[in-house]
């Protein structure tokens, strides 16, 4: 017996009736049409800090410089055309979890395609972000090719 609240959902049905290969080509169809694993790699960056309002201006600057250095080096690509070298970043965002342990968390999600180093972009404005709050609170998590998104 399976219970659900969307029972027409193709992976409810495909997985009622046992079909594997029916669900994995419709999934596959999504995941390319949303530009999401294994057509394009993800990093997962999450930001915390025990200041809500500065941690909001932390991220959103965060966003926009990745933005500014992935337009600079050519990387500002579309998904949706399916450029060689594609960059997008999806947030900032309030984590599904936004509170933890006393400390705010929002998140950033990168999809990037292609042969550039995203990750070390990434790592580098992280460090760069990191160094220029002064009270040493912040701190910053990158999962690369994330298997949960919490």
């Amino acid at each position: 017996m399976i219970q659900s609240y969307t029972p027409e959902h193709y992976s409810i049905i495909h997985a009622s009736g046992h079909d594997y290969l029916s669900f994995v080509r419709d999934e596959l169809k999504h995941r390319k049409a949303l530009h999401y694993p294994p057509y394009c790699r993800l990093i997962l960056v999450t930001l915390s800090h025990e200041q809500l309002p500065l941690l909001v201006r932390i991220a959103e600057n965060f966003a926009a410089d990745v933005k500014h250095e992935a337009r600079q080096r050519g990387w500002l690509g579309s998904l949706d055309r399916f450029d060689a070298n594609a960059l997008d970043i999806l947030g900032p965002v309030a984590s599904p979890i936004p509170r933890l342990k006393n400390r705010y968390r929002f998140q950033c999600m990168i999809k990037w395609r292609g042969s550039m180093d995203a990750v070390s972009l990434i790592r580098e404005l992280a460090e760069g972000l990191q160094d220029s709050v002064r009270d040493g609170k912040l701190q910053i998590s990158m999962d690369v090719d994330p298997q949960m998104l919490m």
